[in-house]
């Protein structure tokens, strides 16, 4: 599933970037995470 591999690489960057923009990375997480849940819903 395309946004699993979206999360993968978002988690990749987060833990590359060593804390840089963590609460950016954080969110876009997050973002992921809730439309995994609505697209497992419908």
């Amino acid at each position: 599933m395309e946004l699993r591999r979206l999360g993968g690489l978002q988690k990749h960057l987060f833990k590359e970037g060593n804390g840089v923009l963590s609460k950016e990375y954080s969110q876009v997480l997050v973002a992921l995470q809730k439309a995994l849940l609505r697209v497992g819903q419908g």
